[in-house]
């Protein structure tokens, strides 16, 4: 149940952050009590599409809806063209993204039950990684690995 909370909020501060990312780029127009709305508008079609899209659609077809429900968004209330509604919104949405994925490592470090952060994936725990800062029991392994390389 706490996990359908935490969704809604991080929805919440995703909805309030695009916005305000398009505030900051594009001229709004000039709609009068609708143009208050535009947060509740956004915040209720973003929490259809990430239902709709967790239900019904693979991961391209979400990315390209959510997408498209930001060009409708600033094709409602912004003044722009059809270019920089594309742009705006690939670029909103890629940021989204990357800041989900670093949130995603985040949390992964923090409730990590290692003595050392790993940045690797579980899959790769025992290989060489790029990135992988070794415990005490991935050092044994790296030792044996650069030995039958000898």
């Amino acid at each position: 149940m706490a996990l359908w909370i935490l969704s809604f909020c991080i929805m919440a501060i995703e909805t309030w952050g695009s916005i305000y990312f398009f505030d900051t780029f594009l001229k709004k127009k000039d709609m009068g009590r609708l143009g208050k709305c535009s947060y509740v508008f956004l915040y209720l079609a973003t929490v259809v599409v990430a239902f709709l899209g967790g239900r019904f659609f693979s991961m391209g077809i979400k990315v390209l809806a959510t997408v498209m429900l930001f060009m409708a968004f600033c094709a409602v209330f912004y003044e722009a063209d059809w270019k920089q509604r594309i742009f705006f919104s690939g670029l909103n949405y890629s940021l989204l993204f990357l800041t989900d994925l670093f949130m995603l490592q985040m949390e992964n470090m923090f409730v990590s039950d290692k003595d050392v952060l790993t940045f690797s994936s579980p899959a790769l725990k025992n290989d060489m990684a790029l990135c992988d800062f070794y415990s005490t029991e991935n050092m044994e392994r790296t030792e044996q690995l650069r030995g039958a390389f000898r």
